[in-house]
């Protein structure tokens, strides 16, 4: 048998006349990347975990869709994918200060969705819409220079999928040594509610947290225009900031809406001082 074979190698693909391996004679046509059409709104979801679980030192991975990039957040900083080749645009985006690695595993069980923490997108009558993202960073002190602890907002460029800028929005000392969590919570105008809070394992009334209003009329200057301590704003609607503060006695949380233009008291509504300790869904009095 082997003397009849003729000595070369069997590929198994068919050949043409030419001997090329094609079946029909044609070279293959290069593969092309798929043309993408830009989406009329954004489209936010929560992606189920991968791979090794951060236990008790981070969130679950959360991720945004903007244009034709997708934003994922973890403890660390925002890795950009374009979705037409599922790669990488380039390397981690991250906060230009240390991250503090302080949220625990059972904050998103007990206290908020996780879908509130994905990366928030902000639309822009002039512009590709921006990619906002905070995170509990921290300057460590030198000398007689404690420690200081911030908010720094991300800006990043849905267009691109670049780091425009960040913003440090300083915080209070009660925020050095708790879980703490930071979200972009709503927008009015083009300025967006950005709130902190230290998790406890039971919400309670003097939980240590706080809410700024940040301008990003100028993505590249984007500027602290108020801070309303001790409030936590859950949700903005009408023009305010809605959320919780504590009453004066420091028993319960008390339904609050500030003005997103310069977080002044707008109005109160302490009937519903148990209701609202619920965070972050609120139920109206009936």
């Amino acid at each position: 048998m082997a003397g009849c074979g003729s000595g070369e190698p069997e590929s198994g693909a068919p050949k043409d006349a030419k001997g090329d391996g094609s079946a029909s004679g044609k070279p293959a046509k290069p593969v092309k990347t798929p043309e993408l059409t830009a989406y009329q709104a954004p489209v936010k979801f929560t992606s189920e975990p991968v791979g090794d679980s951060f236990g008790r030192t981070g969130p679950l991975l959360t991720s945004t869709l903007a244009g034709r990039f997708l934003f994922t957040m973890d403890i660390e900083g925002v890795q950009v994918r374009d979705v037409a080749t599922g790669k990488p645009t380039g390397p981690q985006l991250t906060p230009r200060n240390s991250v503090n690695r302080v949220f625990p595993d059972d904050y998103f069980r007990h206290t908020d969705r996780e879908d509130d923490l994905a990366p928030y997108v902000l639309e822009r009558a002039d512009g590709d819409p921006l990619v906002l993202v905070p995170y509990h960073v921290s300057k460590k002190g030198q000398g007689t220079t404690a420690s200081r602890h911030f908010v720094e907002l991300l800006v990043i460029d849905s267009g691109t999928g670049k780091l425009r800028t960040s913003l440090e929005l300083p915080l209070s000392e009660g925020f050095r040594s708790g879980a703490t969590a930071a979200r972009v919570v709503g927008a009015q105008d083009g300025t967006v509610a950005v709130s902190a809070r230290v998790h406890a394992q039971r919400s309670s009334a003097n939980e240590i947290r706080t809410t700024f209003g940040v301008d990003l009329g100028d993505p590249d200057r984007p500027r602290s225009v108020w801070e309303e301590p001790g409030f936590e704003a859950y949700a903005v609607a009408g023009g305010n900031a809605v959320g919780a503060t504590p009453d004066a006695g420091l028993r319960y949380n008390v339904l609050t809406a500030v003005g997103m233009k310069d977080g002044e008291t707008v109005w109160q509504d302490a009937s519903h001082e148990r209701t609202a300790n619920l965070n972050p869904e609120f139920q109206p009095s009936g």
